[in-house]
């Protein structure tokens, strides 16, 4: 499952109007929980009134979330571990992209990463390594922010696995 901006978790699925609604339902943003609900009863209602979906005065929007390049994440790599090259991958000839997906926090370091694509024998690889990788923040208005990003990283044949934008 590739990790984005939003993650959730819908389980005990309650029919309702030939539909189905969640009766458990958890949320999390880059890997960290941010909320769960339950349904205690599903009722048709009568009439639809705006103010019942119109939100409190202090409500506050949900900040997005940035997305930056490849290219951009690699000129703010601080601390690279080398991904280890699985034997098994190198005695049966495997190389390739694995292209991840990762959410890198206000202090640089890696919330979550998932695979996106490349080749099954060296994704584990990757993920490992990228999970102890460090970034300097990236300033949006002088401020350290989350990013959202991919990571290519390279397992060659003939050297050693390695990022490229």
């Amino acid at each position: 499952m590739g990790v984005y901006e939003f993650q959730s978790i819908h389980n005990n699925l309650v029919g309702f109007h030939d539909r189905y609604l969640p009766g458990d339902l958890e949320g999390a943003r880059g890997g960290k929980p941010l909320f769960k609900a339950h349904l205690e009863k599903v009722e048709a209602l009568k009439t639809i009134d705006d103010a019942d979906f119109t939100p409190p005065a202090d409500a506050q929007p949900w900040p997005p979330l940035v997305t930056i390049t490849a290219a951009e994440a690699q000129r703010l790599h601080l601390q690279q571990v080398e991904p280890v090259y699985p034997p098994i991958a190198k005695a049966a000839h495997v190389e390739g992209m694995v292209v991840l997906q990762a959410i890198i926090g206000k202090d640089g370091r890696v919330l979550s990463v998932s695979v996106i694509s490349g080749p099954l024998m060296l994704q584990q690889a990757a993920l490992d390594a990228v999970k102890k990788w460090v970034y300097r923040p990236y300033l949006l208005n002088n401020e350290a922010t989350e990013v959202n990003t991919t990571i290519n990283v390279f397992f060659p044949l003939a050297g050693y696995p390695h990022a490229v934008p």
